[in-house]
């Protein structure tokens, strides 16, 4: 029943692409996972995304990516949750996100060892920051148009939890 009442977006991330997408609608924004942020303590997010680029040509601004880091995939939790929403926004540009999504959300890299407890919560908590209903993080191949639809994953990969 959640599938049916709420908007379902894939979400494929790593430190280079970030590509969100309304899985019925088909609607869809990929760019590098970059946000502008006014110099200061407040490190208030101006811009994400390719616009972000663009933003800082206009002013003084720090361009950061909050999941580059050489050893994790997430290096800042609060910047990461901003970013995540701004991709959010981009899907449904025109009003808020309808009804809050359930977001699949698949990172493309494989650490070694593997994610860790805390990098796993910390991405469940980008995801809920920025506005999912429910979050399920896969470990795996890419998924499926089906799989995502019916929210049926398959046996060849593992939620991570």
């Amino acid at each position: 029943m959640l599938n049916t009442l709420r908007p379902i977006v894939y979400a494929q991330l790593s430190a280079e692409r970030l590509a969100v997408r309304d899985v019925r609608s088909g609607r869809a924004y990929a760019a590098a996972p970059i946000c502008a942020v006014l110099p200061g303590p407040l490190r208030r997010v101006v811009e994400v995304g390719q616009e972000a680029r663009t933003a800082s040509a206009d002013r003084p601004l720090h361009i950061v990516n909050p999941f580059e880091h050489p050893r994790t995939l997430v290096a800042d939790v609060a910047l990461a949750r901003q970013v995540l929403a701004g991709f959010l926004a981009r899907l449904y540009p025109l009003r808020f996100v309808p009804r809050l999504p359930v977001l699949v959300l698949h990172p493309r890299v494989e650490p070694q060892g593997g994610f860790t407890k805390v990098e796993i919560r910390a991405l469940h908590e980008i995801a809920r920051g920025a506005g999912a209903s429910r979050v399920l993080l896969w470990q795996g191949r890419e998924l499926l148009e089906r799989e995502l639809r019916a929210l049926a994953l398959p046996s060849g990969g593992r939620l991570l939890e």
